[in-house]
């Protein structure tokens, strides 16, 4: 499965996270950049593009689209992080 534009997961686990003096750190980091990129930036900038020749009003309401996309990722990126009760 890929991760990331050119990642694919098995790379991703191969990696040796456990010594944060380890060069894989550089690796993580850089399949962390890909991903963000192209799962956020890339289509914002595509959207932007797309909506370049629209009116203020039109704008607002994509903004406010991406804003609420946005959100909800770090809303589930952050309860995905939280204990689990048992």
């Amino acid at each position: 499965m890929e991760i990331a534009k050119g990642v694919q997961n098995i790379d991703y686990l191969k990696l040796n996270l456990t010594d944060y003096e380890n060069s894989d750190w550089t690796a993580a980091i850089g399949y962390l950049e890909k991903r963000l990129i192209g799962r956020f930036i890339e289509p914002a900038d595509r959207l932007i593009q797309f909506e370049s020749n629209k009116n203020h009003i039109d704008k607002k309401h994509v903004a406010q689209g991406f804003r609420g996309i946005f959100s909800k990722f770090l809303l589930g990126t952050w309860k995905q992080r939280l204990p689990k009760n048992n």
